[in-house]
């Protein structure tokens, strides 16, 4: 009985203390909340910073054009984009082998349903688009948008045709026959499409802010209505809809979905080789083949990715949540 007894003992001793040591898998963290802002403080330092938030100062620099390469100390109050620090686990009490008490399993259980909820109505709330709203979404993103200029074609000379009178005298007269006027073709009545999916609103809300800061001068490093860079003018627009995107080009083509060449859609982010190797520009693709960008020599514009420019250095395209 003794041996018995010591077996069970044993047995339900492991089972605790393998049971203190499993621990719930995190959930996986949204792509866009890797980053945020810092507000600096007195003192502080270049390569400080760089330390606290394990980036070398050359990174630091790329993700805030603002710092001056020859600069070092800070201005307190500056805002600085910078990684997301996460919040460091609670200890853990010392009662840690205990099984939790039924009350906190309960709360466990009702924020589980209340969250998996959230997420059903999230799912429903996400209504693709129609073909039909996509279209609509990408026909008024691009109205008024410059036409591309085609070689044109040398016109066809055609000879009217005529009919001869010879004269009794011998003459001939030449006497153009009438032609019958083709009708005009009557236009198809288009049918009035509405946007009325929650993604296709938001998508055109955004495509409708991209449009508003037309003709806004390039300014390197500007991310306010005054001037824009090309990155800065994204993460401005986005912002202003709730939608948290990276500050520079390159950091920008590392979130998202990849999108095939050729199956881009109205609101994905267009990417470029321009200046420097890698993803160095970036614009938003309005839909028929455009999207509007900063450019460093016109401001704000509408432009083809056919555009010979634009062609040979496309990267890609990335989608972001909606």
């Amino acid at each position: 009985m003794s041996f018995r007894f010591l077996s069970t003992s044993l047995i339900l001793a492991t089972l605790l203390l393998n049971g203190s040591t499993l621990a719930e898998s995190p959930e996986k963290p949204n792509r866009l909340s890797y980053y945020s802002y810092y507000k600096t403080k007195s003192g502080e330092t270049v390569s400080g910073l760089s330390a606290r938030f394990s980036l070398s100062e050359e990174n630091l620099r790329r993700m805030n054009p603002q710092i001056s390469s020859s600069e070092n100390i800070l201005t307190p109050g500056s805002l600085l984009f910078v990684p997301r620090i996460e919040t460091p686990p609670q200890a853990s009490s010392t009662n840690s082998g205990l099984k939790p008490s039924p009350k906190k399993k309960k709360k466990k259980h009702v924020a589980a349903k209340k969250k998996r909820k959230k997420r059903q109505r999230k799912a429903k709330d996400l209504e693709e688009p129609s073909l039909q709203e996509w279209d609509k979404i990408a026909e008024l993103a691009t109205d008024n948008a410059p036409k591309v200029q085609r070689p044109q074609k040398k016109a066809l000379k055609v000879s009217t045709p005529v009919s001869r009178l010879v004269r009794p005298n011998g003459e001939v007269v030449l006497i153009p026959t009438v032609q019958k006027q083709k009708p005009a073709p009557v236009k198809k009545k288009e049918k009035k499409v509405e946007i009325k999916s929650r993604k296709g609103k938001a998508i055109h809300e955004v495509l409708n802010t991209c449009r508003r800061f037309i003709g806004t001068p390039y300014v390197w490093g500007g991310e306010r209505p005054g001037g824009f860079d090309c990155s800065g003018y994204i993460q401005y627009v986005f912002a202003e809809h709730g939608y948290d995107l990276p500050r520079t080009a390159d950091i920008q083509f590392n979130v998202g979905e990849r999108v095939k060449r050729g199956e881009e859609r109205p609101g994905d982010l267009v990417f470029f080789e321009t200046y420097a190797p890698g993803a160095s520009h970036v614009g938003v693709f309005l839909g028929r083949g455009y999207f509007i960008h900063a450019s460093s020599s016109r401001g704000i514009t509408l432009e083809k990715l056919a555009t010979p420019f634009f062609a040979q250095r496309y990267l890609g395209a990335k989608r972001n949540d909606f």
